[in-house]
């Protein structure tokens, strides 16, 4: 069985290391992991995460969760990257 975190965890070391390098660059990365249970707006997941500053969506969603997501990020210039 595959880690709850899979896939996570090798982010998290990316952007660590990534924010190492981007100190002498002026640069700074995050990961905000969202978790949707069925019930939950897609779309209002991705502009709770536009209104705190996040610019890139890596998604794990269905095609039409996808959709509503891509559709609520789309008048904030989201970018998406659909992984699933």
């Amino acid at each position: 069985m595959p880690p709850d975190n899979d896939g996570v965890a090798g982010a998290q070391l990316a952007i660590a290391d990534n924010n190492t390098t981007g100190r002498f660059l002026n640069q700074r990365f995050r990961l905000e992991e969202v978790r949707l249970k069925e019930a939950d707006d897609p779309a209002a997941a991705v502009t709770a995460l536009a209104d705190r500053g996040i610019s890139t969506v890596i998604a794990d969603l269905s095609a039409d969760a996808l959709l509503k997501a891509a559709d609520g990020g789309r008048e904030r210039g989201l970018l998406f990257f659909n992984v699933g």
